[in-house]
């Protein structure tokens, strides 16, 4: 959803709102966009909307994607199961949610899930 952080907290959840107000009601991140910025930034916004009964939880399909990871070391990036297990942790962590809708990654040629 968001590749950078030019824009503050409040201009996201106005995208996001009127967007949600015109329909869409699915919204995708990823833990590399900003270093999980993208992901926190998402989740404050899903949270004011929870909270000014714009949307309910239930209202939206949240998705994001684990691979590149947010940090360097041989576990944190990848298709490891250590990653995933806690990429996805770390994913929710930042959504503010005990579940996303879809969790995927891209498709690599030679990498496959171990």
């Amino acid at each position: 959803m968001i590749w950078d952080d030019r824009c503050s907290d409040e201009g996201w959840y106005d995208i996001m709102a009127h967007a949600f107000k015109s329909g869409v009601n699915y919204y995708d991140n990823a833990e590399c966009y900003i270093g999980g910025k993208s992901e926190e930034i998402v989740g404050r916004a899903i949270q004011k909307g929870i909270q000014e009964k714009v949307w309910s939880r239930e209202d939206l399909v949240i998705s994001t994607k684990i691979h590149i990871g947010t940090k360097t070391g041989p576990n944190d990036q990848g298709l490891s199961r250590k990653h995933i297990v806690e990429g996805l942790k770390a994913s929710l962590k930042r959504l503010q949610s005990s579940v996303t809708a879809l969790m995927t990654s891209p498709p690599l040629k030679k990498q496959s899930v171990r």
